[in-house]
């Protein structure tokens, strides 16, 4: 499976170590004024202490993000930059650290300046396109994908990203192809299953749409939205024990009032009043934190309800190894 282009924060560091070990330690070369035709190589330049010093603490940095310490990190991230950190690493994780507090114009900066110090790297510019995505900014989304494409021709972000692109102005064959193209790439990408399934759905498809949308669930099992999705699918088909499942699983992610009613329906149909009354009260209780999340912002306002996982950026992170 192709991935786009990921900078490893300690790898990266020690190769920028021994590049600057080179430029200070003052080895002789070929021609530096010893000896000549000894047939003697220079021994390899050992990083630095500092640059190894700086590479544990980018780890230790992204470590604090990648479980959930977003305060200790963002500490952590705002030291190194004051210190005159310029690791492209340490720029994407204060992007990734101010989309998480929602400053999404604040973070696209970032992503730029991690773009400057690491040209090639494409990981900088999806954040940034999705964030773009979010605020409708469709031409300078569609710039960066094209940009990821062209860096990453094997990836399927390239093609995804514009495919999204296409879908906002309203080119629903293009976004397909660019879907499927993405697909090809990477069957299992969760993004381009999540959009493909949107669009069988718009489609009226409903076979591919459950098909593509049990790819999703099997990778990403704790999306709850897309379990009561398929639960809609299977009773729709008449398949009422798969349905309840598929509701179960979901009320088990997460107990939405909304999914209780789907149970107290198919137990009504099935003619068990005592569970229908179970579920009916379960979803009068309404538990806290069960209310519905609210509308997604990129979500496209001509299309039909949300069938499943957005296609946008999810509230806190990426699904997409920008961790």
């Amino acid at each position: 499976m192709e991935q786009p282009q990921v900078f490893q924060a300690r790898t990266v560091l020690i190769t920028l170590g021994v590049l600057l070990s080179l430029s200070s330690c003052g080895g002789r070369g070929a021609n530096a004024g010893g000896p000549t035709g000894s047939g003697m190589f220079n021994a390899k330049p050992q990083a630095s202490a500092a640059a190894l010093a700086e590479a544990e603490q980018v780890d230790a940095a992204q470590r604090l993000y990648a479980d959930g310490l977003f305060e200790r990190a963002r500490i952590e991230v705002d030291r190194l930059i004051a210190s005159g950190v310029r690791h492209p690493q340490v720029f994407l994780l204060k992007a990734q650290l101010l989309r998480q507090t929602g400053d999404l114009d604040g973070a696209i900066p970032w992503c730029a300046k991690a773009v400057e110090a690491s040209p090639a790297w494409v990981e900088p510019r999806i954040l940034a396109a999705q964030m773009h995505l979010v605020r409708e900014r469709y031409a300078a989304a569609g710039s960066l994908f094209e940009d990821i494409e062209r860096l990453a021709p094997k990836s399927p972000w390239g093609p995804y990203g514009q495919g999204v692109v296409a879908v906002r102005r309203g080119d629903r064959v293009q976004a397909i192809v660019l879907c499927d193209r993405a697909l090809e790439r990477d069957p299992d990408h969760e993004p381009s299953l999540a959009l493909r399934a949107q669009l069988a759905r718009q489609d009226g498809d409903s076979l591919s749409e459950e098909r593509l949308l049990a790819r999703y669930a099997a990778l990403v099992p704790m999306a709850a939205e897309v379990r009561v999705r398929l639960g809609d699918l299977a009773q729709a088909a008449g398949r009422a024990e798969d349905a309840q499942r598929q509701f179960l699983r979901a009320y088990e992610l997460e107990p939405r009032p909304t999914t209780a009613a789907k149970l107290a329906e198919l137990a009504r149909f099935s003619g068990d009043t005592a569970e229908e009354q179970r579920w009916r009260g379960r979803a009068a209780a309404a538990p806290a934190g069960s209310a519905e999340p609210p509308a997604d912002p990129t979500a496209d306002p001509t299309a039909e309800p949300a069938a499943g996982p957005s296609f946008g950026p999810p509230p806190s992170d990426l699904p997409l190894g920008v961790q």
